[in-house]
C-alpha cells in the first residue's frame, strides 16, 4: 500500500543521494589526480629545460671564446642567444604550470599550502568494476526511486481509507 510505496521512495532518494555523494568524491579525486599528473609532467619537464638549457650556455660561451679568438660567426652567437632566451620563456611557462597544478591540486582537496602532496597512483585494471562506479548506481538509483513514485501514484488511487455503509 501506501505505507510501503512511500518507504520504497525514501530508499530511492536516500540510494540517489548516496550514489550523488560517491559520485561528487570521485569526480573530485579525478581532478585531483590530473593535477598531481599535470604537476609532475612539468616538473620533468622543468628538468629537461633546464639540461638544455645548460647545454646551450656552455655552446654559447664555447662560440663567444670563438668569436673573441677571430673565429666563427655572429650568427651563431645570435642564433645561440635566441635559442637561450626561448628555453628561458618555455622554463618560466612550465614553471607557472607546475605552480598552477600545485594549486588546483591544494583547491580539490582542501590541503593547506605547507602540507606536502600526495603522489599519483592509479588504480590497476583488475581494481576497475564499472558495475559498481557511482554513475551508474546514480542510474539504477534514478530508476529505483521513478519506480517508487509510480508505486505511490498507484497507491495514491486507491486509498488505504474506506467507507461503509450500512442499514
Amino acid at each position: 500500500g501506501e505505507r510501503s510505496a512511500e518507504r520504497a521512495r525514501a530508499q530511492a532518494s536516500w540510494a540517489v543521494a548516496a550514489a550523488e555523494a560517491d559520485l561528487m568524491a570521485g569526480e573530485t579525486a579525478m581532478a585531483a589526480a590530473e593535477a598531481i599528473a599535470n604537476h609532475e609532467a612539468a616538473e620533468q619537464r622543468i628538468a629537461l629545460l633546464n639540461r638544455q638549457l645548460e647545454r646551450t650556455d656552455r655552446t654559447r660561451a664555447a662560440v663567444e671564446a670563438r668569436l673573441a679568438a677571430g673565429q666563427g660567426r655572429v650568427s651563431e652567437q645570435l642564433a645561440l642567444q635566441t635559442r637561450s632566451t626561448g628555453l628561458r620563456l618555455a622554463l618560466e611557462q612550465e614553471q607557472r604550470r607546475r605552480d598552477d597544478a600545485d594549486s588546483e591540486l591544494r583547491q580539490h582537496l582542501g590541503l593547506r599550502t605547507d602540507a606536502s602532496r600526495p603522489a599519483f597512483a592509479a588504480p590497476e585494471p583488475d581494481q576497475i568494476q564499472p558495475d559498481a562506479a557511482p554513475g551508474q548506481r546514480l542510474v539504477e538509483a534514478y530508476q529505483a526511486e521513478a519506480r517508487a513514485m509510480m508505486e505511490m501514484a498507484r497507491a495514491s488511487g486507491r486509498p488505504m481509507t474506506a467507507v461503509g455503509i450500512s442499514f
